[in-house]
Order: structure tokens, then C-alpha cells, then sequence
């Protein structure tokens, strides 16, 4: 796999959200943390794998012509993300990082890296309300 700088890394996975304008509005602008799993309520894929947000809400899905290859990297598991929604040419979009994580303090090590980028991208408007307070994330 591939990481966000191009480089091959075995913990993450980076793409894009496919489906975002069909199940988030402006009001959802902004980062997240959260998870990747199998959708087993979808009608037209049941191997769809949903990016879910910190509140359960179905943010968009892992694409199609991804998903093969995505499932063998994960096995199919839940697995946390961190992402951003963001409108670009007027259209809502969102990506994702999905991380395997091998404790608690690397998770959250590249969450507030994460973060931080969003934050340096997109100011401190995008970051998470309740989660930005602890990350160590620059001001």
C-alpha cells in the first residue's frame, strides 16, 4: 500500500470517500475520526466496507475499484480512520486514512498527525470540536 506522501506503508491505508454527496450535507464539513467496516445493510454490495464517523453516522464507502484489495489488506475487519469532508468545485467530497493500529498511543499519534494536516490545510474550523482538545495539535 501506498500512504498519503506515496510511500509504501503496511499501517495505512489513504483514499478517497466514494458516495460522500449521498449521505453527508455541509453541515458534516470538517474532520473525523472513526471507523471503516462491512455495511451489511447495503442493497446493492454486500461487501461494501461504509466509513463510519465518532458518532456511527455512514459518511460514504471505500470505492468499488478499491474494495478487493482493501478487504485483503484489512481481512475484512473494522478497522479506526481519521478523514476529512470538504467541498471542492461545490461538491461535498471526503477522504480517508485507515489505520491498523498496534496500540493506543500510535492510533493517537496518527490521529493528531492527521489532524494537524487538516488543521494546516483547512484551519482550525475543520478540526473536530471534541476531539481536537485532546490531540496535541498545534494552536
Amino acid at each position: 500500500m501506498l500512504n498519503r506522501e506515496g510511500v509504501p506503508h503496511e499501517d495505512e491505508w489513504y483514499t478517497y470517500i466514494a458516495g460522500v454527496g449521498h449521505h453527508v450535507s455541509a453541515s458534516n464539513v470538517g474532520g473525523f475520526t472513526g471507523w471503516v467496516a462491512n455495511d451489511a445493510d447495503n442493497k446493492h454490495d454486500h461487501n461494501a466496507m461504509g466509513v463510519y464517523n465518532e458518532t456511527g453516522k455512514l459518511l460514504g464507502y471505500i470505492a468499488a475499484k478499491e474494495l478487493d484489495d482493501y478487504r485483503d489488506w484489512c481481512e475484512a475487519q473494522p478497522e479506526p480512520c481519521v478523514g476529512i469532508i470538504y467541498i471542492e468545485d461545490g461538491q461535498l467530497r471526503g477522504r480517508v486514512k485507515v489505520i491498523k493500529p498496534c496500540n493506543e498511543e500510535f492510533l493517537s499519534l496518527r490521529f493528531g498527525k492527521y489532524l494537524q494536516w487538516v488543521k494546516d490545510t483547512y484551519g482550525s474550523a475543520y478540526l473536530p470540536k471534541k476531539l481536537s482538545m485532546d490531540m496535541d495539535i498545534e494552536r
